[in-house]
């Protein structure tokens, strides 16, 4: 999983646990009195922060590269103006930006920051590897494992195919492993989303 993702997915459960610990419920719904339009203004507000601290990260590294290169950047590629290029970066950050969404969907349905964060970190790293080794020993279940949401989401970010795909856990295809975890996200993000706005007010 990304380490930024990681690291920033509480910016999306954040913003709901704000809510319940310090009841300031009410106030957001008097600046923003439909409880739909407040969730999705959380759910665009953290996807967005996550996926512009995803960019300059990758900036810094761009420059951290270059200065321990002697102050050179490193040679431009040829294919920089083609798709292939630029896909696994485009790709990075949509993922980043999901990390968040998923972490309000599920903060919504669990009401737990503990539980939140535990889905979070346990659920890509060991869950999800685990059901997806066990699926594999049920041969009509075999290909179930790519289509498992973290997984997809980090064969989107493989823009090669061969050693990395043990890591990534898929051999979907980069944009087909994006539209599998983003189609994950926002299905996450509907359900916290029904749960938030039929829940009483704290």
């Amino acid at each position: 999983m990304p380490l930024v993702g990681a690291l920033l997915f509480n910016l999306g459960w954040g913003a709901l646990a704000a809510e319940r610990r310090y009841a300031v419920a009410r106030t957001t719904l008097l600046t923003l009195p439909s409880r739909g339009l407040a969730y999705l203004a959380k759910l665009l507000v953290s996807a967005v922060a996550v996926a512009a601290v995803g960019a300059f990260t990758a900036l810094l590294a761009v420059l951290t590269v270059a200065v321990l290169n002697g102050g050179r950047l490193l040679a431009v590629p040829a294919d920089l103006l083609t798709w292939a290029f630029w896909q696994p970066c485009l790709n990075y950050l949509v993922v980043l930006a999901c990390w968040p969404v998923v972490a309000i969907g599920v903060s919504s349905l669990t009401r737990g920051r503990v539980l939140t964060a535990l889905f979070m970190i346990l659920w890509p790293l060991f869950v999800e590897r685990l059901f997806g080794a066990l699926l594999e020993l049920v041969a009509p279940l075999e290909g179930v494992r790519d289509w498992l949401p973290f997984a997809s989401s980090r064969a989107a970010m493989t823009p090669t195919r061969g050693v990395t795909d043990s890591l990534a856990g898929s051999d979907l295809p980069p944009g087909v492993g994006l539209a599998v975890f983003v189609a994950f996200a926002l299905l996450v993000a509907g359900a916290g989303a029904v749960r938030y706005v039929r829940r009483d007010v704290p």
